[in-house]
């Protein structure tokens, strides 16, 4: 029972992180969620999809997390490699420009589909400190 909760829950959530990539890609709202009109998603949807995954238990809370965590900072990682000019130090303070639209799009759109307890912006804020730090 849990494993056909937990495909329904992947597609849930694999359309809006579809949607994600189709904001990125066409670069309409660069960090913000955009529906995919072939795959639309309702924001209550993946509401009660957060509220499914608590159930299931932490490791699946963590793993959608880490999931939208990632596509969400993939940009960043492209645009401020370390082998690129704009991951030099000197750059610093256009990293965090970067961040904080990504965290405006984040607070506005996306993120505000996740429960406040999943703590979705720190985990955001923890993965680009982590990535900025290797850098």
């Amino acid at each position: 029972m849990q494993g056909e909760i937990r495909t329904h829950l992947d597609a849930d959530f694999d359309k809006l992180y579809v949607g994600l990539l189709y904001a990125n890609v066409y670069s309409l709202c660069l960090f913000s969620y955009i529906p995919d009109p072939t795959h639309p998603i309702k924001p209550a949807q993946i509401s009660a999809a957060c509220l499914v995954a608590d159930v299931l238990g932490p490791e699946v809370r963590t793993h959608y997390i880490g999931r939208y965590v990632s596509l969400e900072l993939k940009e960043y990682r492209r645009i401020f490699r370390a082998t690129d000019e704009a991951g030099g130090l000197d750059n610093v303070s256009r990293r965090f420009a970067w961040f904080r639209r990504l965290l405006t799009g984040h607070e506005t759109e996306a993120g505000r589909v996740f429960p406040v307890e999943w703590r979705v912006d720190w985990e955001l804020f923890a993965k680009f400190v982590e990535i900025t730090r290797l850098v």
